[in-house]
């Protein structure tokens, strides 16, 4: 029979195993990385190394190459490309200016080209990098700065949403967030056509709390970079003594268990991309740590 002492023990293990269960969930998000690339080349030899590891989604920087202005004449040639790697260009990010009135037909123009290009490519969202009206720093945007944003995003967001199916959302960097850009960005587009690309690493850097801001906007989530920051991690940049950098994933202070909890309860439905690290060290992180399947 089962002494007092056993009872116990099995017990508290076998809640343990519901509670593990009732938060990790079913995975319901594709996961991948996000991949740069000077040149076209570098791009495709990134998505070597990816492949090799078993991942099958990826999201181009926006500090990369333009995929679209490379292939655009031919984007069946680079959707052949990526099948013979196994791999979706799942996400293309890219900068443009969203708050200058003036380019508004441009814009429009930009993002349907973007969207008919890559949908044959199974892409779903395009991530917006800000580049602030008139090469502002982000903390001199003014109130009239964030209306014609919202102006255009919705008129944006709109067309390539219903033209090609593509969502767009907007991605904070560190220097947005600590300018408090996040809240006012996401208030002046309207819900049904701006969503947010939740990178939880420059979020932290930037003095926001990632969990909180992505329960937030839990609902206008379409993707998340998994990064992770060390405010206590010093280095030398241009002579310059610094401290707080992006590092490995599980080497710095957030959260990121807590967090795929969170995108499991939720039943998020949709990217979880790494950045940053490596891709091997951020396949192993994801696979082994956060038990997610790329």
């Amino acid at each position: 029979m089962t002494n007092r002492r056993q009872f116990l023990v099995l017990a508290s293990a076998a809640g343990a195993s519901l509670a593990s269960a009732q938060t990790s969930g079913a995975q319901q998000f594709l996961a991948g990385s996000c991949a740069g690339g000077r040149e076209a080349e570098g791009f495709l030899k990134a998505c070597d190394e990816m492949s090799g590891l078993g991942y099958h989604y990826v999201e181009s920087s926006g500090g990369g190459v333009r995929l679209v202005d490379v292939y655009g004449s031919n984007p069946l040639k680079l959707k052949d490309e990526l099948d013979r790697r196994h791999m979706t260009l799942i996400g293309y990010a890219h900068y443009c200016s969203m708050a200058d009135p003036a380019q508004r037909d441009d814009l429009i123009a930009l993002h349907l080209r973007i969207g008919k290009t890559l949908k044959p490519l199974g892409t779903r969202y395009v991530t917006h990098l800000l580049i602030p009206p008139a090469q502002k720093a982000p903390s001199a945007m003014t109130d009239e700065d964030f209306k014609n944003f919202g102006r255009n995003v919705n008129e944006v967001g709109k067309r390539l949403r219903e033209e090609t199916g593509l969502r767009i959302g907007y991605h904070a960097e560190t220097v947005d967030v600590a300018a408090g850009l996040v809240d006012r960005i996401m208030d002046a587009g309207d819900p049904r056509y701006l969503d947010l690309v939740a990178d939880v690493g420059h979020m932290t850097a930037g003095g926001l709390d990632a969990l909180q801001t992505c329960k937030k906007y839990g609902s206008r989530i379409i993707t998340s970079h998994l990064r992770d920051y060390d405010p206590n991690a010093e280095y030398e940049r241009n002579g310059q003594h610094m401290k707080g950098r992006f590092v490995p994933l599980g080497q710095g202070k957030i959260d990121l268990p807590g967090l795929l909890a969170y995108f499991r309860q939720s039943n998020f439905k949709g990217q979880i991309m790494a950045e940053g690290g490596g891709f091997g060290p951020s396949r192993d992180y994801m696979v082994q740590k956060l038990a997610i399947t790329v």
